[in-house]
């Protein structure tokens, strides 16, 4: 049992929910590209086609899962939601993209340093203020995963 609608139109940009008390499932405020994230675990610069309200439409789900189901179950319940409702169809596709590559400065040695264990991590953007515009990202204490991710969101 599911319900599918239009957003009412709202301030705040992002997804609101998850599993709640008694099993009821909701997400609310989300877009298709939030939708399909969440249904296959996949970041959205691994989405292509579509069409162009994919980023822009918001939608409210709510849904009825069993209170012990898990995070796979339920992403499974949304798949197939989705396509239900959305005629929404998936093709698993392997293609070139661009990637970022941490090598060697010219110093020809690392100048990352191993991060103490307290504090958390952090990654601030410094943007330039002269043509051409350039960002560099400082970081302290932060993990590799953690450091590909903000990467990922400031340069794609």
């Amino acid at each position: 049992m599911a319900d599918v609608h239009v957003s009412a139109p709202a301030s705040n940009p992002y997804v609101r929910g998850g599993l709640l008390p008694g099993g009821r499932y909701e997400l609310r405020g989300a877009t298709m590209m939030d939708l399909i994230r969440t249904a296959w675990g996949i970041e959205a610069d691994g989405v292509y086609g579509g069409p162009n309200w994919l980023e822009t439409d918001r939608f409210d789900v709510i849904a009825k899962a069993a209170p012990a189901s898990s995070e796979a179950d339920r992403a499974l319940m949304l798949r197939a939601l989705l396509a239900e409702r959305f005629g929404l169809a998936v093709h698993h596709d392997e293609k070139p993209v661009p990637v970022f590559a941490l090598g060697m400065g010219k110093k020809r040695s690392p100048q990352l340093k191993e991060a103490g264990a307290a504090g958390e991590g952090v990654c601030k953007p410094n943007v330039g203020q002269m043509p051409p515009y350039s960002i560099t990202l400082e970081c302290h204490n932060i993990a590799m995963t953690a450091l590909a991710q903000s990467l990922r969101r400031w340069w794609i």
